[in-house]
């Protein structure tokens, strides 16, 4: 996160130099606090939607932090520390945030599901099919929620819910409905996706590449809007040039390629570096007496 946000902020300044119109919409105001903001994961909590420069993308961490928070805590404490742990991040979150928590839970239960339910063939590929079908449906077809998500958001015209004490701002709640189905169609695409066991010699170098290149997926999220920008902004890419367009395209995905080796692909290491931190923390305290008196 923060060699994405160090980037974005060397970046920014140097492409609004070359191409000011390109960043007439990207704002640039007290940058320190915007990233600061990003950060600590409050960017998007409350009322609060806060962008860091150009990396707009940054937006869906503000909401994904506090998800991994409530359910860490869930899952890996107990008693009071669980209850204060999910209270607070569920404050700080907030009620924009915690609404499209079952989301994000979705996706837990299809992984979870993938991996230890194994249904018959006939019954998997059936039902593959058909949630297949029923995503697809939605884009084309159009979204049988529409007419619920134009209601609520008639509830809420000036994109804010008014409790009487706080205004609280409602993003896209209003789309909610819309995007749990999505949500639930995808999810069964994932818990009825068939087992493939690659055998040849093709296939598993195939699979092997795919690992690799999935390796930067998280890099290319993080750095590709701010590399993009700055790149079409120092080059006076144009928009008709398809050229220009396809090279920007790789410029930018060799640069997150290479850029995934300063994260994600040492996600090993630095976790030994944290857990070798914690533990050099808390010793001090561990052999700590209580005070007889």
């Amino acid at each position: 996160m923060l060699p994405a946000l160090a980037l974005t902020a060397l970046l920014d300044p140097i492409g609004r130099l070359s191409a000011p119109e390109l960043y007439a919409r990207i704002p640039d105001d007290a940058p320190a606090l915007r990233i600061a903001a990003s950060l600590l994961f409050i960017q998007q909590s409350w009322n609060l939607t806060v962008m860091p420069l150009s990396n707009g993308p940054f937006w869906s961490l503000g909401f994904e932090f506090w998800y991994y928070v409530i359910f860490g805590a869930w899952q890996l404490t107990t008693g009071h520390t669980r209850v204060v742990v999910m209270t607070v991040g569920a404050l700080v979150a907030g009620p924009r945030i915690l609404a499209f928590f079952p989301l994000w839970l979705l996706g837990v239960l299809a992984y979870r599901l993938h991996q230890n339910w194994q249904p018959p063939a006939r019954l998997q590929t059936l039902f593959f099919t058909f949630a297949a079908l029923s995503f697809v449906s939605l884009f084309v077809l159009g979204h049988p929620a529409s007419t619920l998500t134009s209601f609520i958001e008639g509830i809420f015209p000036d994109g804010y819910i008014d409790t009487g004490l706080l205004r609280i701002f409602a993003g896209d709640i209003p789309k909610l409905p819309a995007d749990l189905l999505l949500g639930l169609t995808f999810a069964a695409l994932i818990v009825f996706l068939p087992h493939y066991r690659w055998r040849s010699i093709a296939a598993k170098r195939s699979a092997r590449a795919i690992r690799h290149l999935a390796g930067s997926t998280f890099s290319l999220y993080l750095f590709h809007v701010p590399l993009l920008y700055f790149f079409v902004a120092i080059a006076n890419i144009q928009r008709d040039n398809a050229t220009q367009i396809v090279l920007t395209g790789a410029a930018v995905l060799l640069s997150s390629h290479m850029l995934s080796y300063l994260g994600e692909r040492h996600v090993a290491t630095y976790r030994r570096l944290f857990y070798w931190l914690i533990e050099r923390c808390v010793r001090p305290f561990k052999n700590v007496k209580p005070s007889a008196g």
